[in-house]
Order: C-alpha cells, then structure tokens, then sequence
C-alpha cells in the first residue's frame, strides 16, 4: 500500500510539473504571438513579417552580355509581321502540337553592342493555335528544329473580354501574391504607409470578383490619371504567365476604382468602380491572413523614416524570402518616399 500511495504522490506531483511547463509554455506563445503582430489606427491587426534592407548599397550598371553569350531569342529578340512588332527576351519555346499555319518568311535583325555589328536571321512565321495573331505568333529560325513564341506588346483589346478570350487568360495566368498599401495618420498626427501581403489568394475568385463585367471598355492611356489626388490605398496582384516565360507583372487597383495591368508589357485599363476594389480588399482582409512588411536592418532593427529621408537619391538592397530562397534586389529610395510598394516593385524587375 505504501509503494502505491507514494507512486500516486509522484504522480501528481508529475502532473503539476506538467501543468506548469504547458502554462509557461502558452504564456510564452502568448507574449510571443503578440510581439508578432502590429496594429494601427485603422483598428486592423496584421502578421509581422520583416524585410531586410541594406540601405548601403550603391547603385550598379548591369553587366550586357556579349553575343555569343546570348541566346538566339535574345539576339533576335524582335519581329515584325503584319504591321505589328512582336517580341521576346525569354527564349520560351513551344511545341510542334501547338503550331498552327505559315504566316509566311522574315528576317530578324540583331545587334551586337560591343562591336556595334549588325546580324540578321531568316524565319518562318507561325500561328499559334487557339490564339489570335494580333497577340502572339511563333517563330522558327532557318536550321533550328524549335519553336519560339514572340508576342505583341501594343496589342490593344477593346474590352475586359475580348482581352480575356484571346489571351485564354483563365487558363494561362497564374496569381501570387496580393499586395495591400494604404496609407493613415498615426497618433501624433503623422501620415504612416503601411505594406501587407496577402498569400494563396484563390486564382478563381480574383477572376470572379475582378474580371466578372466583360463589357467593360479598355480605356487606358499613357497619360491618363487612375489614382485620387492624394494615395489612400491600391491594390498590387503579382502574375505569372509560364506560356509566355512572364514572371511577376502585375494587376492593379487604384482607390478611383480602376484595373491596370501590364499583361504584354504596355498597359491595359478598365474601370470597374471603387466599390468592387473596396469589396475584393474588404474580402481578402477578412478571410485570408495579412502579413504587414516591416524593413529592417541588418541588426534586425526596424529601419525608420528618418533613416530613410537620410539616404535621399540612393539605393538600399531589399532581401525576400521566396519559395526558391533569399534573393536581392537593389531598390531606389525615391520610390520608397513616394509611397510605393515596395514588394511589387521588387518582383516587378
């Protein structure tokens, strides 16, 4: 009896040590989930996720590649067919299946910078099946086997669905990440931007809620002014086009309720109200979880905004943590000041 009366003892004693060590522990996660987090005066609470920014880094010329060094794409990175000028960087190819008829011969002309000589390649011009030629054609040089996609960059569609249909975009794009900028004033009376992203965004509900009306007339121009006055918020949805070899464009939405984006290079612009850009912000925010990007040093301090204005003209180096590992980029600091986000301009390059 007394060997089973001191083995329950121990045990209860056990069970206290037990209890106590999870209490520590959830205090700990407690204190540390709240060190995690940051809220502002808007009363919104986001995940704190920091950014690493060398603020000493000076500014470079990149490095031309010399032509034997460049890929055939990028010798002859440009054509012209049917009034229309195509081009590519990316040396994206694409198979026999998908090729469509012969649009006919051309000759490609290139240049090399370091001996300023002039090179030209002969082609065949093809369609690409499924997609209008006023978008994108393909390209196979004389004595190459492969086939290179070229798309036209000034393609000008008339409205959301004609863009939609001839680029095939629900089954060619690929969403990332959504940035959310916005700006407050804080405590002390000072106007604060705030940055948040937004992550696995399904692709079939930012096409639901954003590229819904087909009707929409693209109104864009390079002169033309799709932001208020002053920036409040916008919107910044990274997109991927692997057909294409496109990485990390862009669609936008301003706080005047416009869609901008990039896709082909030159812009495209159609207005689908403030209320639809303020609902899809609304959604996202309350149902998917927000990570606020804090830049801080190399010592893990948060870099401030006078540390900022001090460095007026330069560069710093942003460090992202991507699914492929840390990567750098130098970031002008003028954009930083101008209230931009920072993280599209990144991946942007």
């Amino acid at each position: 009896m007394k060997k089973i009366s001191k083995f329950i003892k121990l045990l209860v004693i056990l069970l206290i040590i037990l209890c106590i060590i999870l209490a520590v522990i959830l205090i700990i996660k407690n204190n540390l989930l709240n060190n995690d987090t940051i809220s502002d005066e808007t009363g919104r609470e986001w995940k704190r996720k920091e950014v690493y920014a060398d603020p000493t880094i000076t500014s470079g010329n990149a490095i031309a590649l010399k032509w034997d060094e460049k890929s055939i794409t990028q010798k002859f990175s440009t054509v012209e067919y049917m009034g229309n000028i195509y081009d590519t960087s990316r040396n994206v190819k694409t198979s026999s299946d998908k090729i469509g008829k012969e649009l006919g011969k051309a000759t490609l002309t290139g240049n090399d910078t370091y001996t300023d000589t002039n090179y030209t390649a002969n082609a065949t011009l093809y369609e690409l099946k499924n997609f209008p030629t006023e978008c994108i054609i393909v390209v196979q040089f004389e004595g190459d086997t492969d086939y290179y996609i070229y798309a036209n960059s000034y393609y000008k569609p008339e409205t959301l669905g004609d863009f939609m249909d001839d680029l095939h975009l629900k089954d060619i794009v690929d969403f990332g990440t959504v940035y959310y900028n916005y700006t407050y004033i804080d405590s002390s009376g000072e106007r604060q931007f705030a940055e948040v992203e937004f992550y696995n965004i399904d692709d079939e509900l930012i096409l639901q809620m954003l590229f819904d009306d087909r009707s929409l007339e693209n109104i864009y121009n390079d002169n033309g002014r799709y932001t208020g006055d002053y920036f409040t918020q916008s919107v910044s949805i990274s997109v991927n086009i692997p057909m294409l070899g496109v990485e990390n464009i862009s669609v936008s939405l301003t706080d005047k309720g416009y869609l901008i984006t990039n896709i082909l290079e030159t812009g495209k612009g159609f207005y689908i109200g403030e209320d639809k850009v303020q609902g899809f912000i609304d959604y996202i925010s309350n149902n998917y979880e927000g990570y606020r990007i804090v830049y801080v040093d190399e010592n893990g301090n948060e870099i401030t905004d006078e540390e900022e204005e001090n460095i007026e003209g330069g560069t710093i180096m942003v460090t992202q943590n991507t699914a492929n590992g840390s990567v750098s980029q130098e970031v002008d600091m003028n954009e930083i000041s101008s209230g931009v986000n920072l993280t599209s301009i990144y991946n942007s390059r």
